[in-house]
């Protein structure tokens, strides 16, 4: 992310975890680009497993469980001090809040879909 979208993004309130890239550009035209780090914190609730959760890979800790069609996700497990974060349980699914969508919104950034998922 571009070093003024997440000074932005911060000043309108947005709680991110970000550091320095170091790269190198072949063109003269450097850009000032930051990783944000975006650490797994929530989780699924468990009616969304009807039949219950997979049973952990005694190896890794994976749960072969698909993502189920509508997530709902978990109140108690998902964090107050971060605005995007990834699922425990399903690592590939990230999270923002109703604040960090309203700041992108707001500030007019594109390229971003977000779908709202009902909290138990």
């Amino acid at each position: 992310m571009r070093r003024e979208t997440v000074d932005q993004l911060r000043e309108a309130g947005i709680a991110l975890r970000v550091s320095k890239m170091d790269l190198r550009f072949r063109s003269k035209t450097e850009v000032d680009l930051r990783l944000v780090e975006i650490h797994c914190r929530g989780r699924l609730h468990d009616s969304c497993f009807p039949g219950g959760r997979d049973r952990p890979c005694e190896r890794c800790g994976r749960q072969g469980n698909p993502l189920p069609e509508t997530p709902i996700l978990n109140g108690r497990t998902l964090p107050t001090d971060l605005d995007l974060f990834r699922l425990t349980d399903f690592t590939t699914v990230i999270i923002a809040t109703e604040r960090f969508v309203d700041a992108v919104n707001r500030l007019g950034f594109e390229g971003v879909v977000f779908k709202e998922l009902p909290v138990l």
